[in-house]
Formats: structure tokens, sequence, C-alpha cells
């Protein structure tokens, strides 16, 4: 019986602290302004593929560069967020119009944004990480994921008995 509560206790200590982790992680992307965004084509491969996540960070349109990815609104696609390699910029009085292409594209697409704006520029891409994100967006996902939690929580609990037994 004693070999079953070490390795339950040493599990929900594992699971818990992962849990944090993760938690923590999200949170700290968050508040440093990182935004991420899981890629559903191959049109940046092979240096972004599909199911990876890029985490970009809002940068003025002023600031950005020729080789540089970013995630912008594709007008040409009614606003879809689209994460493409920077081909040309040039300035107008009112406006930074922008020149990109996937990695993988053979045509490129062109937009503009104002000289005031903001687009999201690649900070670091986690591998294949997106390809959980339908099976995590599933109900009974979320329901498997509350009852591993509450179960965490009533092994801390169920740990702090024993050891004041």
């Amino acid at each position: 019986m004693r070999d079953v509560r070490v390795v339950a206790d040493r599990a929900s200590t594992v699971a818990l602290g992962l849990a944090l982790l993760l938690l923590g992680g999200l949170l700290f992307a968050g508040l440093d302004g990182v935004r991420p965004l899981v890629i559903r084509s191959g049109s940046m491969t092979p240096t972004i593929g599909v199911g990876d996540v890029v985490l970009s960070r809002s940068v003025p349109a002023v600031s950005i560069r020729a080789g540089q990815v970013v995630t912008f609104h594709d007008p040409s696609r009614h606003g879809e967020l689209v994460t493409h390699r920077v081909r040309a910029v040039s300035y107008t009085p009112s406006q930074v119009d922008v020149e990109t292409r996937g990695d993988a594209n053979q045509v490129s697409e062109k937009w503009s944004v104002p000289i005031g704006g903001s687009v999201g520029r690649e900070v670091f891409v986690v591998p294949k990480v997106g390809l959980v994100v339908p099976f995590a967006q599933s109900p009974w996902t979320r329901m498997a994921v509350v009852v591993l939690v509450c179960g965490c929580l009533g092994s801390v609990l169920l740990r702090k008995i024993w050891a004041e037994a």
C-alpha cells in the first residue's frame, strides 16, 4: 500500500508541476505581448511546417524589413491571419506597402498598413505543437483536463492527510 501512495504522490506532483509550468509559460508569453498562431498550411515550408506554432510580437509596421517573417491580416483572404516572409517594403506619407510571400509559394501578396499601424513579427517557432489544437478543443478533452486537475488536487489533499496520519 505504501508503494502505491509513493507512486501516486510522485505522479500527481509531476502532473501538477507540468500544468503549472505550461500555464506560467502561456501567461508570461501573453504578458510579454507574444501571440501564438497555429500554422495550417504548408506555404512556409520547410522553414515553418503545418502544425507549428509561431509566436509573434506586435511591432510598428515601419520597423519591418525584407527577410523577416511577419503575421498580418491578408485583405485578399477576407482579413485572415497569414504568416509569410517580407520580400519588399516601401513607404508613403500615410502607409507602409508590403510585399510578402510564403517560402513555398510562387506568388507574392501585396498589402498595406497605416504608417502608425503594427504587424506581428516572428519571435519563435514551436514545432508541431499546433497539431494537438483540434484535439484540445474537443469537449471530451476539456472534460478530461477538468478530471485530471481535480484528480491532482485530490491527490495533493490526500498526501496532506496521509502525511498527518
